[in-house]
């Protein structure tokens, strides 16, 4: 036991603060996102940090031992997350502030980000690479009409997630 300990120690050791809170914030349940996580970490560029320090080997490690050290295996992991795939919630429906009917509905957006949280601890969520080149020149009169034309034409040109068109931020959007 104290070996497993020292050995926790010493991987905590190899990452900075910054990695620890990165380890921190995508373990916490409200976070979804490696750009979130390495957001609440306080990384500058948190779109590219997020997955980067997710893929780092040290930062996995860190992970790992964390889920274990609270009996969280892979199994047990995949099992839980596997129980939010099934996730339904109750509405309830009201007529003049008294409620008149209540359902049990499938609980959409639990079940997504179960299923993306589950999907990128695996590690196969991944995005292809897009890279643009080229030169742009805007007209100053017609530069707003050119630049939202701009912006839907290459929002539409992005990779689709679930139906969702991929973001550069979140992975994906919800419509």
């Amino acid at each position: 036991m104290a070996g497993k300990r020292l050995q926790g120690a010493q991987n905590r050791a190899k990452l900075n603060a910054m990695q620890l809170a990165f380890c921190d914030a995508i373990l916490s349940p409200e976070v979804f996102t490696f750009t979130e996580a390495a957001r609440r970490a306080k990384y500058k560029d948190p779109v590219n940090q997020g997955s980067r320090l997710f893929a780092n080997p040290k930062v996995q490690k860190e992970i790992q031992r964390r889920l274990n050290a609270v009996r969280l295996t892979p199994t047990a992991a995949d099992l839980k997350l596997a129980l939010q795939l099934e996730a339904t919630e109750t509405k309830f429906f009201a007529l003049d502030g008294t409620v008149t009917d209540q359902r049990e509905v499938i609980a959409w957006d639990i079940r997504d980000r179960a299923l993306d949280k589950l999907l990128k601890l695996q590690g196969r969520y991944k995005l292809p690479s897009l890279e643009v080149s080229g030169e742009v020149t805007i007209n100053v009169v017609d530069g707003l009409k050119t630049l939202l034309h701009a912006r839907r034409t290459l929002s539409t040109a992005l990779p689709t997630t679930n139906g969702h068109a991929a973001t550069p931020d979140h992975g994906h959007a919800h419509g």
